[in-house]
């Protein structure tokens, strides 16, 4: 199902920036009860490394942490998001809406070009998520149905 790049959140906008992550390059992921577990190939042989959420099921990413599988959510973990944001080189600003005084989180997209284009997340890791899938995917990205209906 195609969903604007602007209203992608939770497990949808990490399964897209695991698209574009060179850390996730060859991932493939397959669904399971709870979200959906990316698997590479390590020393020849099919292994799982990363784990996405479909929502709060701790009991399960913390087992399948302990069995060398990650959470991958870099819309929420620093250590995961903050990385990307440094190797592709955004800027991630605070701006205030003129009319109402709210913040939105401001990742610029492409700080070369002649028109500064920015991308709006409520914080910045999402933001700055929002920006990586909108480089490589533009305004729309195709998102499995199974997450979707998640």
């Amino acid at each position: 199902m195609k969903i604007k790049t602007s209203e992608l959140i939770g497990a949808n906008l990490d399964w897209a920036v695991a698209q574009v992550d060179p850390m996730c390059n060859g991932l493939t992921f397959e669904s399971v009860p709870g979200g959906k577990i990316g698997f590479g190939i390590i020393g020849g042989e099919k292994t799982p490394c990363a784990f996405l959420s479909h929502g709060s099921c701790l009991s399960e990413r913390m087992r399948l942490k302990r069995d060398g599988v990650i959470g991958y959510s870099p819309s929420t973990d620093w250590s995961q998001g903050g990385p990307l944001i440094d190797s592709f080189k955004l800027s991630v600003y605070a701006s205030k809406e003129p009319e109402t005084g709210e913040t939105h989180h401001w990742v610029s997209v492409d700080e070369l070009a002649d028109e500064r284009r920015g991308v709006v997340g409520p914080t910045p890791l999402i933001a700055a998520c929002r920006a990586l899938v909108f480089k490589r995917h533009g305004s729309c990205v195709d998102i499995p149905d199974d997450l979707v209906a998640a």
